[in-house]
């Protein structure tokens, strides 16, 4: 057997498999035998089938299976014996006039060669800044305020509508200018706020109590489907297949505005916003409390941007080259998703690829040269830290949090997600003790300007 890289260009070439009948004829010759033995075929006692008989009737699939079983090894093994990893996929290239029944048997496959990254060259030079968010008072201010309006009561007012209040409609069908004969009418709530459409925001805001105005149906709130639509606002029933559908346009007759009205803060207050247990007494404690959980929120937040920022400056001072030509040809043909890409957005769409794939090479070699072994601890830990980010307010016993775990890791797929994230964070707690890091205090406005830089895919 030889085996040999021929290059095509940097980091690209095809690896060449040459098959001798040595390489495969004794595994072949040994799985004949054994069918022989225990085949039954009419006419023959068992073990008794002629070799050319058995020859015929498995000679060519067995071969193909054993073929194809050594050339999977043979890849394996070149990879190890060599410390070279292939990307992505093997893209097979036909041999013109060979068949299975061929004895000398040629294979080329076009191959990806990945990297290899000196992480111990470039990570002295990666340089991070830890931020600390500053919490104005009028952050606090505005906690205050919302808690006041949560725990607040909700009164009808005769005053125009402004913003957070909750108005109640009766629309009927239009028909142009008209009211449509024998159209449909509905009655729904409509909470003036973050979700509604600014269509229907500029048309009911001022607007007092009997008043009148028209809207687009679809043009209510933002977040809605058309099944949403359908259910809660025309509220069409569903079981009826002969509901002729309603037009868009309707006109609306405001019929109750309510509003929230603040809650003064006191014992009751206190309670109703933390608990029947809470500690909390008066402003200054509140104060205190909700600064508190702010810090700790945007403590975490900032380290999440840390992590980013981390793993941006390791692909970009590791400099690892692809062979951008294969990973186009492999990802055309492999995803279908890829298949209309070009131009700029193909650009785009490589860069990111190549990104992440920069991050998996270099999360696994940092694994193999630090030794570091997942446990199901840390798996199981990584699910339960993601739970009680969900429902910060439920308290539940240790062992019934790693139930839940449990439960989340039976799923494969889910298993595997929460397994890379487990080698993220044990990577990344690595790297940050390994890195230098500087401390630095940033207004709020600055944070969310940096968060927004990241979330609109500044490079």
């Amino acid at each position: 057997m030889n085996v040999r890289i021929e290059p095509i260009a940097e980091q690209h070439g095809f690896l060449c498999i040459s098959i001798v009948p040595e390489d495969y004829m004794p595994k072949i010759n040994s799985e004949l035998k054994r069918i022989k033995k225990s085949a039954h075929i009419k006419g023959f006692r068992q073990g008794a089938v002629p070799d050319a008989m058995v020859q015929k009737l498995y000679g060519d699939e067995l071969k193909a299976d054993v073929l194809n079983k050594l050339l999977n090894q043979t890849i394996a093994d070149y990879q190890k014996n060599n410390e070279v990893q292939f990307l992505g996929d093997l893209i097979e290239t036909p041999q013109e006039n060979q068949g299975v029944n061929d004895e000398q048997l040629e294979f080329r496959f076009e191959v990806g060669i990945a990297p290899k990254p000196d992480v111990s060259a470039f990570l002295p030079g990666i340089e991070l800044v830890k931020y600390k968010v500053e919490i104005p008072e009028e952050r606090i201010d505005e906690e205050i305020d919302h808690l006041k309006n949560r725990t607040g009561e909700s009164m009808e007012t005769e005053e125009p509508v402004s913003k957070d209040d909750v108005v109640e409609i009766d629309a009927v069908e239009m028909d142009g200018e008209n009211i449509k004969v024998g159209g449909w009418r509905t009655q729904f709530p409509v909470s003036i706020g973050e979700f509604t459409h600014e269509k229907f925001m500029s048309s009911i805001l001022g607007l007092k109590k009997s008043d009148q105005f028209e809207f687009n149906i679809h043009e209510v709130e933002t977040n809605l489907s058309q099944k949403d639509i359908n259910k809660y606002l025309l509220k069409l029933p569903e079981d009826q297949a002969d509901v002729v559908i309603p037009g868009d346009h309707f006109q609306g007759t405001i019929v109750k505005i309510m509003r929230k009205k603040p809650a003064e803060l006191n014992d009751d207050f206190y309670k109703k916003a933390f608990g029947p247990e809470t500690t909390i007494t008066n402003e200054s404690e509140l104060r205190q409390n909700l600064r508190q959980n702010l810090e700790s929120y945007f403590d975490k937040e900032c380290a999440k941007l840390l992590d980013i920022e981390l793993v941006k400056k390791m692909v970009k001072h590791s400099g690892m080259k692809f062979p951008d030509q294969f990973l186009v040809k492999w990802l055309k043909a492999t995803y279908e998703e890829w298949q209309s890409k070009e131009g700029h957005e193909l650009e785009h769409e490589l860069l990111h690829f190549k990104e992440g794939m920069s991050w998996k090479i270099l999360r696994e070699k940092i694994l193999m040269e630090q030794n570091f072994n997942i446990k199901y601890e840390d798996v199981a830990n990584i699910v339960i830290g993601e739970i009680k980010t969900q429902y910060p307010a439920i308290q539940l016993p240790d062992e019934t949090w790693h139930e839940l775990a449990k439960r989340s890791l039976s799923d494969k797929e889910k298993s595997m997600h929460y397994f890379i994230e487990a080698q993220n964070q044990k990577v990344l707690d690595w790297l940050k003790k390994e890195v230098k890091q500087t401390e630095e205090s940033v207004s709020l406005e600055k944070f969310r300007e940096k968060v927004k830089q990241i979330n609109e895919h500044h490079h």
